[in-house]
């Protein structure tokens, strides 16, 4: 089922004319992309004012962009002004010259926030990130948390063990980044003709199947199309640029407890998401994190439950907010939070960070030169599995045949080529 075979509902999302596109610079001079849906007004005599309405503000995973939203980001504009942000190296965004870190994300969407001046109205925005966006919302929820309403984690990985269990892994996992042709400098995208569709190009990860239309719209919006065919937007040294091994947080309990106490936190995780399939992160959720605040299980959906199953996802998304509602009686925001600049040093704090598998917060790789082996060599069941030690993927160009170990999985081959 291709764009043209979509569903009423999703044409509606994708095509409403209303969609805004605007830029914000960050104090440190990166130009941003974000997508707005003001909110609708329903009754002609609604004399509510934008400053006065809360914006619902999403955040996407790594190598996507704010255009994964536009199936989804509409059905919040009864009642939100909502926001999508494309991260720096991604989407139409600008790029960075040396590295990306979970600073700059984070540091980001407070550049977007007060840009807009979401702080400034009656209700305090509320944050919704996915994976690696969601580990960006995280450390804002521990360093300003006081400046949301509320922060919805969607899908991510949650450790119970001490730092010292990632420390260990750091050497190994520099020798294989180094070794993989993800990270080879280039200068841009391969130039792709106009018979290559997109899609056909276009790699989840982790790999997965999803709604193909949905698939096909998302590869589409993350391409520059040229006179003699298209190339991928974004940075195409953004993954040899990412440093999550001295910038990522540790997503331990302590740390989703000590964020929950600055602000109410949620989670929603796809039910058949690979990070479920290992028992010991799908027990530290479901039996620990979920006693912290509420969880929700997508039924169906795998890690990006946002393209997969969109509608249960808006639908989780909604009754989430309702129960936020009940919970949370309307106050003025805090003045001081309010007038807060934005931090342009903002680096997280080193006794938060630890090594956790860097790939595992991979969302698109865009190239379809890589596959999983057929069947992978870990008992994803089995308690003892170790989820660092990752299943076997071989390049399908013979003359590049290699096996290079990235953490989650192995991808192997050059990004987008």
């Amino acid at each position: 089922m291709s764009e043209q075979d979509a569903p009423e509902w999703f044409t509606e999302a994708v095509d409403a004319d209303d969609r805004e596109e605007g830029r914000v610079t960050t104090p440190d001079g990166i130009e941003l992309q974000y997508l707005r849906w003001r909110p609708l007004r329903t009754h002609k005599d609604d004399k509510t004012r934008d400053e006065d309405l809360q914006a619902l503000v999403f955040v996407h995973g790594n190598g996507a962009n704010a255009f994964w939203y536009c199936p989804t980001a509409p059905f919040f504009r009864e009642d939100f002004d909502v926001i999508a942000i494309s991260s720096s190296g991604c989407g139409d965004s600008g790029l960075r010259p040396d590295t990306y870190n979970i600073g700059h994300f984070a540091n980001e969407i407070l550049a977007v926030c007060d840009s807009l001046r979401l702080f400034s109205r009656r209700l305090r925005p509320i944050l919704v990130g996915h994976s690696l966006g969601a580990i960006a919302c995280t450390r804002l929820a521990l360093d300003h948390g006081e400046r949301f309403h509320g922060i919805v984690l969607c899908d991510i990985r949650v450790e119970d063990r001490p730092p010292e269990y990632f420390e260990k892994n750091k050497a190994r996992s520099m020798r294989e980044r180094a070794a993989s042709p993800l990270f080879k400098p280039r200068d841009e995208f391969k130039l792709h003709p106009h018979t290559v569709s997109p899609a056909s190009r276009f790699k989840l990860a982790p790999p997965q199947d999803t709604t193909p239309f949905v698939l096909d719209y998302i590869a589409r919006m993350s391409a520059n199309f040229e006179d003699k065919g298209w190339r991928w937007k974004g940075d195409p040294n953004r993954f040899r640029k990412l440093d999550l091994i001295t910038h990522k947080p540790n997503m331990s309990l302590d740390d989703m407890r000590a964020a929950n106490q600055k602000v109410p936190m949620a989670m929603v995780y796809g039910e058949r998401s690979f990070f479920m399939t290992f028992r010991r992160i799908k027990e530290t959720i479901d039996e620990k994190v979920a006693k912290l605040f509420p969880v929700f299980a997508i039924p169906h959906a795998e890690h990006h439950l946002l393209l997969d199953e969109p509608i249960a996802f808006v639908t989780a998304l909604r009754a989430l907010f309702v129960l936020w509602a009940k919970k949370l009686p309307s106050a003025p925001v805090d003045t001081a939070a309010a007038t807060m600049e934005s931090d342009s040093t903002y680096i997280p704090k080193q006794d938060n960070l630890d090594l956790i598998d860097e790939e595992w917060t991979m969302d698109a790789l865009s190239d379809d030169e890589i596959e999983l082996a057929p069947e992978n060599d870990l008992a994803l069941e089995d308690q003892e599995v170790d989820p660092t030690l990752p299943p076997t993927a071989l390049h399908k160009d013979e003359e590049e045949e290699k096996w290079v170990d990235l953490g989650l999985e192995t991808f192997v081959g050059s990004n987008s080529n």
